[in-house]
């Protein structure tokens, strides 16, 4: 049996298991106990002390081989993947051409970790075939064509009546995608089979029978065995010896026959006993082969989606987005690009709400379509290997723009000019790298005579990337096409979902499925492909299998759209117009609507953490917590605040915005709605005069001080949010005794009570986007900066000449100068901007736009502190210099010859110091040992450091680590065990106090993430609280945990 080598593409396994989703509402103990034992979906993947394990055991070295990737962590890696930056000196074996398209695991396995990569060969081991076949996505503005494109891609006769797409439409098979009309199945008959012809479990096992026909053929030593005709008479799901039942090793190669020699085809006797459907569809596929003289099969294949364009659906879609589809995003060229969109009509219950306030544009659609793509690649440090292609685009998923109403541009405009401007605007964004071309099409001219030429273009071009993506290059096991059909004949039966059980039991007794490595394995890759919707972040999610997406969107639509008035609703007014006015949806709302259609509570319970996890619902208050039910916020049902009212008041505000700011250039998916739920949790417990808070589409408005007049407005933007602390009248005159405390102006137009509470909140800001990093797994790799905006070319948040637009106040997001809290830090006090031309004064004033931030003095006295404190000994730095020196202990840790003990032998000689006096030193001693240890760390002696731990107490020696290396890069293996044992109890709460915490933060982080010790370590760190592992091992052992300071 052939054995394939694609280990050397797994990365290490340094990654932290998943997290159980918690919030306040229904708190996760920060560690496993008896009574909250670990769900058997994350128990696999945790990282800490199992049942029967001490809290204070550290966690054993052999627990790495137990952590297995989860879908949101393989999908951060694969999003990196897709990004496609590779050095030219790491090519994969694609890139050059070499590579044997069979062993090519798909890269959701790869990324899942050893145990899914294995089960994935066990599964290719019984029997496999290559699918070539991507999903393509329609989306798109409302009304812009996608449908009609759609039937012109098919060669479909154009409907000018054609009716507007609810949710989402799917074709019920594959179109094969091909420089001609892309057609249906085999002409179109197999449209409504659960088992679609080119692409099918039955053709390819026949494909796969043949093949093997064809190699093993040998008269004097046939290959072709009975164990292997037994394999495949049971259609391909009964597990064999791996060596008879690998139908696509190199026999023929090795024997020198060749499929010519099959001669007639397969006889009677080699199709006894196979499945009537499978035998038929090996003799029709040999026939096939012969006429066509060749077995080289370069079609490939696709389910068309089409995403409804109205913007009740848009909060349901990136349910259904996916880093593997190809996306054509259609544009209407009939309407003005930069013009505003009539206002949105949502259904209220006696009448229909039109939203007013909404000012977006045509543009502004594009760029929330472009940022929802762009949105599935998430921002990381390691980037990997991607198959080197001039034809793909720089990033993954390709996006082809489409413009749609090439008939009637608007204003007659050329089609082709207007097209090619859309294009660039979008092309020089963030996601412009995800863009291929862009098309101009006449879809009236579809199923005429007369053919529209872009659209034969955009044929040949999707057909030419589709080629060139790692999916058609995969291979699939058999049984798993085998699973894939019986779940569409669940579907057609009528079943719109099955439950996880019920999976297993078909996977085990249909397809030959029984190792659970192989289901999981299985699952994820049809879920990566959309073909099932499957989640396994909580065991709530875990639990259902969903075969029909609309039926998905659907029973989401129920609850998070209005009913309109009906006698039988009338119960229920008060819940319905508390969910169409404020976004408020209560628990009885949910038991009136689902009860009906759900006799199990846990498909519920499941339904919401589903929408919880895509922010379609955020929990505000749980009935254990108060006796009210439990309410959930509705973002999709929140109205948009009038922006020009807004920006006054935003101006007024006194102190400058504050600005969280991503690296990836876009606001993570879903952060906004849980950032604002954090917030007013926090506003709710510190600030006990809060008046109901006003939350609005993309903004929210915390009365947190009434008396004082004092709010906190969030406003989210495309790649930033901005953060503002608004005082009624604050302008006002700081005393000079005031200002000078605080390193301020004395003429001012903000007072010291706004300025402390506006630090106040930037420092929980902080401590907030750290919790929603431990608690959502998909949020992980998200990374920010604090920054203000540059008063010098950026005044009133706008550009005063924008050279990249060429206009005089550009308010385009991506043209704001940002100062990051790290670039005010480094200035010292001193920042020249010379973007403005005409700007009289160039400097930047830093004590004023860095009011947010804790005065530069006083940041680097904390910095000097933090340098003395990581060093012990550095005060009586020469007078042990030369006692070392004298004693020639120097000497011994520079001789190769001289070993540990030598080292410490002579250390104890040079000070006269005896084994009891190492055993139970003194202050003065362990200044010694310490600053022995931190010379033979210098020194490359690291044994010299453990042998004085086991003689010297734990917490004597200093780190084995670096002592001046940054906390942030404390290898996370080692940093997981240190902070998991301090989050068994109380013990964390303790720590965090003494790294500088207050108790309202300890409080914050109390039940709120799994690991709330590696929370407030992270958060103390960007707050200057911490800075180095000198400085850390000095705090474990000031708190007594000598033991966990030394596994530094």
């Amino acid at each position: 049996m052939q054995h394939h080598s694609f280990f050397r593409n797994l990365l290490p396994l340094s990654i932290l298991g998943a997290q159980r989703l918690s919030t306040p509402e229904s708190p996760v103990p920060p560690f496993p106990t008896p009574e909250s034992p670990i769900p058997p979906s994350t128990r696999e993947n945790f990282d800490g002390p199992l049942d029967g394990q001490k809290d204070d055991h550290p966690l054993p070295p052999s627990a790495a081989s137990t952590i297995q990737f989860t879908r949101e962590e393989s999908d951060s890696k694969l999003n990196n993947f897709s990004q496609g930056q590779v050095s030219a000196s790491k090519r994969s074996p694609i890139a050059d051409g070499k590579y044997d398209a069979l062993s090519l695991a798909p890269l959701e396995i790869i990324f899942r970790g050893p145990s899914a990569v294995s089960a994935y060969h066990k599964a290719i081991s019984e029997g496999k075939t290559i699918v070539k076949r991507v999903p393509i996505m329609f989306i798109g503005q409302g009304q812009s064509g996608k449908t009609s494109l759609k039937g012109s891609l098919k060669g479909e006769r154009f409907n000018a009546e054609e009716t507007t797409t609810k949710g989402i439409e799917t074709d019920p098979s594959y179109c094969k995608v091909s420089p001609d009309v892309w057609k249906i199945g085999d002409g179109g008959e197999e449209a409504t089979t659960s088992d679609p012809g080119p692409i099918s479990y039955v053709q390819r096992t026949a494909e796969c029978i043949l093949k093997s026909l064809k190699e093993d053929i040998n008269v004097d030593n046939p290959t072709y065995s009975k164990d292997s005709q037994e394999f495949w008479k049971n259609g391909g799901v009964e597990e064999t010896d791996s060596d008879h039942a690998d139908v696509t090793h190199n026999s023929s190669r090795e024997t020198g026959v060749t499929g010519d020699e099959v001669g007639t085809g397969p006889d009677q006797s080699e199709l006894n006993g196979l499945p009537d459907e499978i035998a038929t569809a090996l003799v029709e596929t040999w026939r096939q082969q012969e006429e066509a003289d060749s077995v080289q099969d370069e079609d490939l294949y696709s389910v068309l989606w089409d995403f409804g364009g109205q913007s009740v659906y848009y909060a349901t879609h990136p349910i259904f987005l996916t880093t593997r589809a190809i996306y054509l995003l259609v544009y209407n060229l009939s309407r003005d690009p930069n013009g505003k969109v009539s206002p949105q009509v949502k259904r209220g219950f006696y009448e229909d709400i039109e939203d007013v306030f909404c000012e977006r544009s045509n543009m502004d659609y594009l760029d929330l379509w472009m940022s929802s793509v762009s949105s599935l690649v998430l921002a990381d440090e390691d980037f990997h290997e991607l198959p080197a292609s001039d034809l793909l685009p720089e990033r993954l998923p390709p996006v082809f723009l489409v413009c749609t109403h090439a008939d009637k541009p608007y204003k007659g405009s050329n089609p082709h000019r207007l097209a090619c401007k859309i294009f660039g605007s979008l092309k020089t964004r963030v996601y412009g790298d995800h863009l291929v071309d862009f098309f101009f099409v006449d879809n009236t001219k579809s199923g005429s005579v007369e053919k529209c030429p872009e659209v034969d273009r955009l044929r040949r071009e999707v057909k030419t990337v589709a080629k060139e993506l790692p999916q058609p290059k995969e291979g699939v096991p058999i049984k798993w096409l085998k699973f894939e059909k019986e779940m569409k004949v669940k579907n057609q039966a009528g079943h719109k979902w099955i439950s996880l059980d019920e999976a297993k039991n078909i996977a085990a007794e249909k397809c030959g499925i029984s190792i659970n490595e192989q289901f999981v394995a299985m699952l994820n890759f049809l879920h990566d492909h959309r073909i099932i919707i499957h989640f396994d972040d909580t065991q709530q999610l875990n639990r259902m299998v969903i075969l029909d997406p609309q039926w998905l969107i659907d029973v989401f639509k129920e609850v998070i759209t209005i009913r309109p008035y009906q006698r039988k609703e009338r119960k229920h007014e008060q819940l319905w117009l508390k969910l169409e006015k404020e976004g408020i949806l209560k628990e009885d709302l949910f038991q009136h609507v689902w009860g009906p259609l759900f006799d199990n509570g846990e498909t519920c319970d499941s339904l919401i953490a589903m929408m919880e996890k895509f922010c379609l619902l955020c929990p505000l208050s749980s009935s254990v917590a108060s006796d009210s039910p439990t309410e959930y916020l509705v973002p999709s049902m929140l109205k948009f605040p009038p922006q020009e009212d807004l920006s006054e008041l935003i101006a007024s505000a006194g102190i400058p915005p504050l600005y969280l700011k991503f690296t990836s250039s876009q606001v993570p998916f879903g952060l906004f709605p849980r950032l604002v739920l954090m917030v007013f949790q926090w506003c709710t417990k510190e600030f006990s005069s809060q008046t109901q808070p006003q939350l609005l589409q993309n903004f929210a408005r915390f009365y947190t001080h009434p008396v004082e007049g004092c709010s906190l407005i969030l406003q989210c933007h495309s790649s930033f949010i901005e953060v503002v602390v608004h005082k009624e009248g604050c302008a006002t005159e700081l005393s000079s005794d005031v200002a000078s405390g605080m390193n301020l102006c004395s003429k001012s137009t903000y007072d010291a009570f706004q300025l402390e509470f506006a630090r106040a909140v930037c420092r929980q800001l902080g401590l907030i986007l750290e919790c929603i990093r431990k608690e959502f797994p998909w949020l992980r790799n998200m990374a920010y900066d604090l920054s203000v905006c540059c008063p010098v070319c950026c005044a009133s948040r706008s550009v005063d000449h924008c050279r990249g637009h060429n206009v005089r106040g550009c308010k385009e997001e991506q043209c704001l100068h940002l100062l990051s809290e790290s670039q005010l830090c480094a200035s010292h006090g001193s920042i020249v901007c010379t973007r403005s031309v005409v700007a009289a004064n160039c400097k930047v004033p830093v004590d004023f736009i860095g009011l947010w931030f804790r005065p530069l003095k006083e940041q680097q006295a904390t910095d000097s502190c933090d340098e003395r404190r990581s060093l012990p000994c550095s005060g009586d730095a020469h007078n042990d210099q030369a006692v070392v020196l004298c004693g020639g202990v120097l000497e011994a840790l520079t001789t190769q010859t001289c070993d540990a003990s030598a080292v410490v032998a002579q250390f104890q000689k040079s000070l006269s110091l005896e084994n009891l006096s190492l055993e139970q030193p003194d202050l003065d001693t362990k200044k010694k040992i310490r600053y022995l240890c931190l010379k033979a760390k210098t020194a490359n002696k690291l044994d010299v450091v453990k042998k004085l731990r086991e003689i010297t107490p734990a917490g004597t020696t200093g780190p084995l680590l670096p002592e001046q290396r940054d906390v942030a890069t404390i290898p996370l293996r080692l940093r997981q065990e240190l902070t998991i044992n301090l989050s068994g109890g109380e013990e964390w709460k303790f720590f965090a106090e003494r790294l500088g915490l207050t108790p309202a933060e300890i409080r914050f982080l109390d039940k709120r993430v799994l690991n709330p010790c590696d929370a407030a370590l992270e958060h103390a760190r960007k707050q200057g609280l911490i800075e180095n592992v000198g400085d850390l091992y000095d705090r474990l052992v000031n708190c007594e945990f000598p033991r966990l300071a030394d596994l530094l």
